[in-house]
């Protein structure tokens, strides 16, 4: 998936704010999420965590998933 097929849609962060959860969609309407998290000391931004969901008919589908996968995420 490349950057210009996909937008996020909604950001979720943990307590801390140094994890989050992107819930996106693809350019042909489906769903996934990616897990981020960003260094303290570090002010460049975000970086890729390593979870990356697979692709979900849905928003509800893919925040289940993302709930399944990333310990601290639920909505």
């Amino acid at each position: 998936m490349t950057r210009k097929n996909f937008k996020a849609i909604a950001s979720f962060e943990d307590a801390t704010g140094l994890k989050c959860v992107d819930l996106i969609q693809t350019q042909d309407n489906f769903f996934t999420f990616k897990t981020f998290r960003r260094d303290p000391e570090d002010q460049t931004g975000w970086f890729p965590s390593g979870v990356v969901g697979d692709i979900y008919y849905s928003k509800k589908e893919a925040i289940l998933a993302a709930e399944d996968a990333v310990d601290w995420f639920k909505v």
